[in-house]
């Protein structure tokens, strides 16, 4: 007899599962993870999405909760017309039915994430630590990773050059090696189009190669000091990756314990974030997961 055989036989032998799936065996699984019991807890994952959903949550906190980043424009911008970059600040976390906020929510996370144009975001994750002193509620760290920043151009800089190759063009040399950055087509301006290669570096992109290049109308600005004035009354802000992403810790966190059993999370913000988080399950839905799988063998 294989090991296959032996689970089968096993399985049909079994008598039928039945338990008492009262409060009290859920009031075991809080105990345990409040004591830091983890492995002997059923958990749940949910996301990335900007909506979380599920329907077998016992009222316990979080194992964890992940919030990533979102950086958007409205539109294409110019350099006549700006169209600022908005990304998600102090994102505020509701969690309820996906109507009516439950006891003790939203929470606002006093943060600021981006994101780039490949997706890559920051994030922040929240990580259980302990149960708080305030019945219902516990602490969580908070750690952030930072692979995006911000940087604003004003004309004041030493290293500007006028292109020979193309008219119009102006550019800071060695810009992106000075800060670690291959090439890249991943970035964000709020006065420029972001162009992908040479071929559409045209009037009114920017492209980044080993250096960071700005293109304008060249009857507008037909010398460096031209273009260097205007940049001087028209800051760019221009978001772009981390050579090596960063982190930061911040001070603990005091999030409210989960509504049950079905729960919705999600976040409002400027710029909508994404969320993953791991939740504490019921057992009678663990136990019928296990059945299911009990089920799927004797069918074999």
């Amino acid at each position: 007899m294989d090991y296959t055989d032996f689970v089968v036989d096993r399985a049909q032998h079994m008598r039928p599962l039945e338990y008492d799936l009262s409060e009290s065996h859920n009031e075991l699984v809080r105990y345990l993870h409040d004591m830091g019991v983890l492995d002997n807890v059923p958990v749940g994952t949910l996301g990335p999405a900007e909506i979380l959903t599920a329907s077998d949550a016992i009222s316990a906190p979080l194992r964890s909760l992940v919030v990533g980043g979102s950086s958007t424009q409205d539109g294409t911008p110019t350099p006549s017309s700006p169209v600022p970059i908005v990304s998600t600040v102090n994102p505020i976390i509701h969690a309820g039915d996906g109507t009516t906020d439950a006891t003790g929510w939203p929470i606002t996370l006093p943060v600021t994430l981006r994101s780039l144009l490949n997706g890559t975001r920051d994030t922040l994750a929240l990580t259980y630590l302990r149960p708080s002193t305030r019945e219902g509620w516990a602490w969580y760290s908070g750690k952030v990773t930072r692979r995006a920043t911000t940087e604003v151009i004003n004309g004041r800089e030493m290293d500007w050059w006028k292109s020979t190759s193309y008219v119009g063009g102006y550019y800071r040399r060695a810009w992106a090696t000075n800060r670690g950055i291959a090439r890249t087509s991943n970035h964000l301006q709020d006065r420029f189009a972001t162009a992908t290669s040479a071929s559409t570096y045209t009037v009114g992109t920017c492209l980044i190669d080993e250096s960071l290049n700005f293109r304008v109308d060249n009857d507008l600005y037909p010398t460096l000091a031209d273009f260097k004035a205007w940049l001087v009354e028209n800051p760019v802000t221009i978001q772009y990756p981390l050579a090596t992403p960063t982190t930061e810790t911040l001070d603990p966190i005091e999030l409210p314990v989960l509504p049950a059993p079905n729960v919705t999370i999600y976040a409002t913000a400027d710029a909508t974030p994404t969320l993953t988080a791991e939740y504490i399950r019921n057992l009678s839905a663990s136990i019928s997961d296990m059945q299911t799988a009990i089920a799927d063998i004797i069918s074999v």
